[in-house]
């Protein structure tokens, strides 16, 4: 009767192997979060060294399994090491892949740009007129900004702001005008709507000197007019990503957009 052990022993070596890629693809990914983690030298210094051990590791385990292969076949090695390179490169892609910054535009014009934070790393969606920081948003798993309208005179900007139990429309206002403005009275004409988003929205801004209020009518419909000018691939251009894969990425779509600028908007969450 034959032993089973030299197949089990192929079974341990070849899931070995799979949890030493995995392995390295989470030095990696890991290595990474403490590179792009600001003002942190130490988190820095870690990172990098987590980075290269990562690196090393997915080396040695991709010279592995060729030598491995090249030793049954040789287009057997070469299948195994695309198949490897895939599936690391699959693993890292929502790392190394991800969309970092979103351009917010107005009549074609580039005011401002925000920066997506790593989602391990800090929280804080920045947004950035040339290399000043104005102001910044909220955001984590749970929820986060969705879409920036900043308007033509570059001291107004519009955001629409998933904020996990709503979703948040607001104006944060640099205008000289802007600390006199007073929340809007009309809009939402909901009572109850109007003063939930009032209330939130501070509580998703950060690092700002601008105002923050509720926008006015007319402002709610430029931002729609807006909206429906872009074609597909400018509203993604200029919208965050809901779901970032770095190979594919997932958007809210336009329609969800509007409903939330409704001028007769009745509700925190409209569907």
């Amino acid at each position: 009767m034959k032993s089973n052990g030299p197949g089990w022993r192929v079974v341990l070596r070849g899931v070995a192997f799979w949890c030493l890629v995995l392995g390295g693809a989470v030095l990696v990914v890991l290595g990474y979060v403490g590179i792009v983690m600001p003002d942190i030298v130490s988190l820095f210094v870690l990172g990098w060294l987590l980075f290269v051990l990562g690196v090393v590791v997915l080396a040695g385990a991709l010279r592995y399994a060729v030598a491995k292969a090249a030793r049954e076949h040789r287009r057997s090695a070469a299948a195994t090491a695309a198949l490897v390179t895939c599936v690391i490169f699959v693993l890292l892609s929502p790392c190394l892949l991800r969309k970092r910054t979103v351009p917010l535009v107005s009549d074609g014009r580039v005011v401002a740009v925000a920066k997506r934070p790593f989602p391990w790393g800090e929280n804080a969606f920045g947004v950035y007129v040339g290399k000043s920081k104005i102001f910044s948003l909220w955001g984590d798993a749970f929820g986060s900004p969705l879409f920036i309208y900043p308007f033509a005179d570059g001291q107004r900007f519009l955001c629409i702001d998933d904020d996990d139990t709503s979703v948040l429309v607001f104006i944060v206002d640099f205008s000289a005008a802007g600390a006199n403005v007073t929340n809007s009275p009309g809009w939402p004409p909901n009572d109850y709507t109007r003063k939930y988003l009032a209330e939130r929205a501070p509580h998703v801004v950060m690092e700002t000197k601008g105002s923050i209020r509720l926008p006015s009518y007319a402002e709610v419909q430029a931002a729609s007019r807006s909206l429906v000018k872009l074609t597909p691939s400018q509203l993604e251009t200029a919208s965050f990503p809901s779901c970032d894969l770095g190979l594919y990425r997932f958007y809210v779509p336009i329609d969800f957009l509007l409903r939330q600028l409704d001028t007769n908007r009745q509700s925190c969450w409209p569907l």
